[in-house]
């Protein structure tokens, strides 16, 4: 067994082979972490939701908050005003009145100025009811168009020329072994 110690603290142990920070052992304010280093993971499971989609959609649109329809938000407090926010939108995606159809997913500021698309997946749909298609994205931001950078918004929005889309679900109904997720990582500068 191997132990590290500061001035009578144990910040770490070590017994056959597994390595454990002691409870109560924290890192303190004003610890300065090199940049590329990940300070927050925000794992984001899409409740399931069936989004009606009226209307059409063309392949050359943009995915903003206004073209699309919001299918959910989130908010969360960021570590350090010297990071950005890396972040990746994975998960299939049902649909009915589908033949043919131009669909969009993608991840924007919500309704804040700017109305900013960080990313998106676009596939045109031949398939439908309990036919999913994968919409997975990769996408960054550095807070700088958001309207309050230390709490950064991001808005799931969708649309389609199909009727319904339907996410973590099928369109049959409940399936929880297919969620939309997203993941955010925090990450210095």
């Amino acid at each position: 067994m191997a132990t590290l110690k500061l001035n009578n603290t144990t910040v770490f142990t070590e017994t056959n082979g597994a390595a454990s920070i002691p409870t109560g052992v924290t890192i303190g304010n004003g610890v300065k972490f090199p940049a590329g280093h990940v300070l927050q993971v925000y794992y984001w499971r899409i409740p399931e939701t069936e989004k009606s989609t009226s209307g059409s959609w063309a392949w050359n649109s943009t995915p903003n908050s206004v073209n699309t329809y919001q299918v959910a938000d989130i908010s969360f407090p960021r570590i350090s005003t010297s990071s950005k926010i890396v972040g990746f939108a994975s998960g299939h995606v049902d649909s009915t009145g589908s033949t043919g159809a131009p669909t969009v997913v993608s991840i924007t500021n919500g309704n804040s100025p700017g109305n900013i698309v960080f990313g998106a997946a676009y596939w045109h749909v031949r398939v439908q009811n309990q036919e999913p298609l994968p919409f997975n994205f990769a996408f960054e931001d550095d807070c700088a168009g958001q309207t309050d950078p230390a709490n950064p918004q991001y808005s799931l929005r969708c649309h389609s020329a199909a009727t319904s889309l339907y996410f973590s679900r099928m369109q049959a109904g409940s399936t929880p072994n297919n969620p939309y997720t997203v993941i955010f990582y925090e990450v210095k500068l």
